[in-house]
């Protein structure tokens, strides 16, 4: 399952990543945080969906992206 930057608002298109979480190959459970985002008037922290293996992790600290952006994927178990 592909994770994508959220929607905070209607006002929000950028985001800063100010916290990762997660690394490349981890085991995780649906729950675990993933990322803290920041907008332009709230900062998120953004969780799992489902367990899994991250892959593709696509985001740093302190990285600017767009809503929408990949941030990692996730090989669900079973």
């Amino acid at each position: 399952m592909d994770v994508r930057i959220p929607k905070l608002d209607m006002t929000t298109v950028e985001v800063e990543i100010s916290d990762v979480h997660i690394a490349n190959g981890q085991r995780i459970a649906k729950g675990d945080p993933l990322i803290t985002i920041e907008g332009d008037k709230s900062s998120f922290e953004l969780e799992a969906e489902a367990s899994g293996t991250v892959h593709d992790l696509g985001v740093a600290k302190g990285d600017v992206k767009t809503v929408g952006d990949l941030i990692c994927r996730i090989e669900e178990e079973g």
